[in-house]
């Protein structure tokens, strides 16, 4: 009983190791986090309108994966060709990214299942950007502060993989601080 306790808090403390309660953010704290995160330019997600959207999704699973802190997903060609999410990522006293090496191609190997619920320009419409999409790839990255160093090594990981593409990406970072203190 005790080893199963055991085991128990080290994966609970591996996938929460860092974490800070979320709290809402002003302009000037975001603006600093993305500074700190070597982040140039940013979106903030604090329209309830994604919130709504699942909220009338009754996959419980998919539900579960769109409402993890750090995400990213790739598109091609207007298609989520890869999903990953924090709570599939494991290690300690670190997430690994690239466990299973699917970082090591652009667009890297998927971590989590990919859905059709969100096509990019309804993501993009609930981050309140509408703009045409010119790049064969887009990548959202959602990132925050509250997950402090677990961003931080998040990021560090995709930049890397991004690294990897032959050909120009859009990518849009979208700060999700003040979503998740609401």
């Amino acid at each position: 009983m005790k080893y199963t306790f055991f085991l128990f808090l080290i994966f609970l403390t591996s996938c929460i190791y860092g974490l800070k309660t979320p709290k809402k953010l002003s302009v000037l704290e975001v603006q600093k986090a993305a500074r700190d995160f070597k982040i140039d330019s940013f979106i903030c997600l604090e329209d309830n309108l994604y919130h709504d959207f699942w909220a009338n999704v009754s996959d419980t699973q998919a539900y579960k994966n769109h409402y993890q802190p750090l995400q990213i997903y790739y598109y091609e060609d207007n298609n989520l060709v890869s999903y990953h999410i924090n709570c599939l990522a494991s290690g300690f006293p670190n997430l690994n990214w690239n466990k299973n090496k699917n970082l090591n191609t652009f667009p890297p190997k998927s971590q989590a299942p990919i859905d059709s619920f969100l096509d990019l320009s309804t993501h993009l419409a609930f981050a309140n950007k509408k703009s045409p999409n010119t790049y064969k790839y887009t990548v959202l990255i959602y990132w925050n502060r509250f997950m402090g160093r677990q961003t931080k090594v998040f990021l560090k990981a995709f930049r890397q993989n991004l690294a990897l593409s032959k050909l120009p990406v859009q990518v849009y970072f979208i700060n999700n601080d003040n979503w998740f203190a609401e």
